[in-house]
Order: C-alpha cells, then structure tokens, then sequence
C-alpha cells in the first residue's frame, strides 16, 4: 500500500478500495491504504470512501480522514457531506461526525456568524447547498442532538445560525412535536439560537408531563433572555398554584438560575415588577426573588431586601443575609447586628456562618 501510493499509479485504487471494503481490523494496514489512495486520487469515490470512515471505532483513522477532507474546497466537501447525510442505514452517531464537520467547515470559513456577507460572496454555493438541504439537516440534528456532546451542539448552532431567518420558524414548529427527542432538542436550540419568537411557545412546555422537558424550557428561557418569561417561571414556584400539574420543587434551582440570567443579560431592566413578588404570601418566592437579586448584586436591592429580614421564616432570612452580604453595602448592618444579639437567631447564625452574616 505504502509503495502504490508513493508511485500514484491510478490503477492501484480498484484493489486498495477493496481491501478496504474487506472491513479489515487492522489498524496500520487500514491506514497505509487510506494514505495510499489519498496520494493516487481524491475525487468523488474516494472523497465518499473517506466520509465512510468518519465512523470508525479507531480515533486515528477518523483523525486521519477528517483532515483529509478539510483539505478539499468547501464547496465540495460540503456538498458531498450533505449528500452522504442523506444515506440509508447510517448510524447516529455517523450522522454526528458528519454534522461536526459540517460546522467546523463552516467555523473555519466564516469569521462571524452574525454577518453571512462573506460566505454569500466568497462561496455562494456552501450557502445555496445548505438552505436546500436545511430540512434534511434540522431533522437529522434534532434526533442526534446530545447535551453531553458540546462539540456536536455547537457544530449544529453554528449550522442553524448561518440560516438564519430561513430556519428559525422551522425550529419553532418543531416544539409542538409529540416526539420527546425531537421536542426536547428543539427546545434546548431555541436557546442556543436565542429565539425570542419562540417564549410564548417554550412557556407552554414549563409545565410538561416529561421533567427534562420542563428542564430544558427553563434553561432556553433563560439563554432567550425575554423578561416577559419571569412572571411564568415565578409561577411554578407558587406551590399552591394547581394550575401547574407536573413541576415541583426539584425545579427551583433551574428557574432561579434562568431568571437570574435573564436580568444580567438585560442591563437597563426594571426590577419593580420582581420587587413586587416580595409582597407574597408565598415564602418559596420570597426567598428565590432573594437569592436572586443577592446574584445580579445591585445596590438599588438593600431597601426591599431589608423588609424581608422582618419576616419570620428561616429560609427567606438566611438567602436575604446571604444577599446582602453579596450586595456589600453597609446600610443594612444595623439589621444584621440586631439579628447576631437576638438570642433567638442561633439556627439563623449557624446556617448563615458561611453567608457573609
């Protein structure tokens, strides 16, 4: 093999493309024969050879091929990618090497993903073949998509934002499917994609009969960034709340995370409608909202986060000092000394010791 390839004679690719059709479990021999044909001829057959292998057991081959192919114009290994996508009887996890490569292509050629401008004009094909075949790619991403593959998830966003407009509504629609897999991963790329036409729609599925359902709306949500959601997510921590059938307390660290999200990632947010959840009779919500506003850190907190430290549960007053003590204005002091002298604060003190008390 090794001595075919040095000598390029074209007439060697028949037998070396059947040695390797002989699924030979031989490491080295494999690979001379791939490097072989690499050096005699890389066009279609052997361009598709070489996605073939992008599923191998063995890491150094599936090395080997992908450089391979990131050697050829994009044009082309883009569209044969595509074309190969569109296989029979591929494995899943075929499909997602094959959509990894797709994004790191296109990660390497485009310098933002904000602006296509670049891509449109410096390869207009790369952009025509991928928003022909933008349904075979939505499909195929949102039944392999894996959270555990942060690699596959990025090479789909990047994918899916290069579309842009021209996929987002399909992405939308595709969290009214009644299949778990599709729906849960069309949610969690809603937020990836940060679409906010698409919280009135995730906000039907906080309550879901699947918790990672409910789980991956509270997390896109928060990646959306659309106060509007706040009051929603609030509510699923109004235990008494029947409305919501299927969330429970597990929940809360989610949506407590998601909200704090929200209003850092909306600088000049008004906070007077969060204020106004402190008036409830709800102590879960009282001491969330605290944990919260004790995160985000703003000076404007002390004053609503004082009279809480009146209120007698023990849980909202640990997470209000907690707050505070993040906060770091000297305000509030007065309030924290009168609660180390009250004699009747020992479990406060204890289970705040650490809370900046």
């Amino acid at each position: 093999a090794k001595a075919l390839g040095k000598l390029k004679f074209e007439k060697a690719l028949k037998p070396l493309m059947w040695v390797l059709e002989q699924k030979l479990d031989n490491l080295d021999v494999k690979l001379s024969v791939l490097k072989a044909i690499k050096k005699i001829k890389f066009e279609e057959p052997q361009i598709n050879l070489f996605i073939n292998e992008l599923d191998s057991h063995y890491n150094s081959i599936k090395d080997f091929v992908k450089n391979q192919l990131l050697s050829i114009e994009p044009e082309i290994l883009i569209k044969s990618l595509l074309s190969y996508l569109k296989s029979e009887n591929i494995s899943n996890e075929h499909k997602s090497e094959i959509i990894k490569l797709i994004g790191y292509e296109l990660s390497s050629i485009n310098i933002s993903f904000e602006d296509i401008s670049y891509l449109k004009v410096k390869y207009p094909e790369v952009i025509s073949n991928l928003i022909q075949n933008k349904q075979l790619l939505l499909n195929e991403i949102t039944r392999i998509l894996k959270e555990l593959d942060p690699e596959l998830m990025d090479s789909a966003v990047s994918i899916l934002k290069l579309l842009g407009p021209d996929i987002n509504q399909d992405v939308i629609r595709l969290l009214l499917s009644d299949d778990f897999i599709v729906k849960k991963n069309a949610i969690a790329l809603t937020g990836k994609l940060k679409l906010r036409d698409a919280v009135d729609f995730l906000t039907q599925n906080l309550d879901n009969i699947y918790n990672e359902v409910s789980i991956a709306t509270i997390e896109a949500l928060g990646e959306i960034g659309d106060l509007s959601a706040v009051p929603e997510m609030l509510g699923i921590l109004d235990i008494e709340d029947i409305s919501f059938e299927y969330t429970d307390l597990d929940m809360k660290l989610y949506i407590i995370d998601a909200i704090k999200k929200i209003y850092l990632s909306n600088k000049n947010a008004n906070y007077d409608s969060l204020f106004s959840y402190l008036n409830s009779d709800n102590d879960t919500i009282k001491e969330s909202i605290a944990f919260i506003l004790g995160e985000i850190g703003n000076k404007e907190f002390v004053k609503p986060l004082r009279s809480l430290l009146k209120i007698r549960n023990l849980d909202v007053k640990k997470n209000t000092i907690i707050a505070l003590g993040k906060i770091g204005n000297i305000e509030p002091v007065g309030d924290l000394i009168e609660i180390i002298e009250n004699s009747e604060s020992y479990w406060l003190i204890k289970s705040s010791n650490r809370c900046y008390l």
